[in-house]
């Protein structure tokens, strides 16, 4: 494989934020008189979907009703407890982007977060990104590819190909799967056994082991 196209996830890969989402989606749910344990138990198991179908998840699960407008205030909720906690990156994240990018590998996000959000921190930490995409525009999962491809003018099965997908949570991996895309999972957030068992190809506990993978794809990374 010749492969062309970076994918990251966000949260959880490249910004370490995943310890605040899971606080701030326990106090979310608190009036439903959810356990907490529970509460984090299907967080992680539905790591990388975006927040508004975790709510809902969690509440038919547990037999919670949420109308419309509610699910629309706890989404809004949401991210006001979110934005109250610095943002900062993983280590090694910035260092490997720009590695990438200099042998003209294409940088994407694929994120549960806000366009806007991702356009301000790309923006601060300088991270050289060609192409993003938020949950608030079209929900996090295959649609999120379809633009990809359209974006660079690729047909769909040429585009998945040449992509190497990076996340550290089980959706992640299903959407990777599902498209014939290359697979990265990272331990940031779970474990490589479940990582694994939702179709990663590829285990790593720390970004700075892209490089090598990448190598291992056959991206020239000198």
């Amino acid at each position: 494989m010749n492969a062309k196209y970076l994918i990251t996830d966000v949260d959880g890969v490249i910004f370490d934020r995943m310890p605040v989402y899971l606080s701030a989606f326990v106090k979310v749910m608190q009036p439903f008189g959810i356990s907490e344990e529970l509460l984090r138990s299907h967080y992680c198991g539905t790591l990388g979907t975006p927040i508004q179908l975790q709510i809902k998840g969690a509440a038919s699960r547990f037999g919670a009703t949420i109308s419309e407008d509610g699910l629309e205030k706890m989404v809004k909720d949401f991210w006001n407890m979110c934005e109250a906690y610095p943002t900062k990156l993983f280590p090694n994240v910035k260092e490997v982007l720009d590695k990438a990018k200099s042998q003209n590998i294409f940088l994407i996000a694929s994120s549960g977060s806000k366009t806007d959000d991702l356009a301000k921190f790309f923006k601060e930490y300088e991270l050289p990104y060609d192409f993003y995409l938020g949950s608030d525009k079209v929900l996090k999962g295959d649609e999120h590819i379809d633009i990809f491809a359209d974006h660079f003018s690729v047909e769909k099965k040429d585009f998945c190909s040449q992509a190497v997908f990076i996340g550290d949570g089980t959706t992640d991996m299903q959407i990777a799967s599902r498209n014939g895309i290359f697979g990265v999972g990272v331990t940031n957030t779970i474990s490589a056994e479940i990582l694994l068992g939702a179709g990663a190809q590829a285990i790593i506990s720390d970004i700075g082991e892209l490089l090598d993978i990448l190598r291992d794809r056959e991206i020239k990374i000198k």
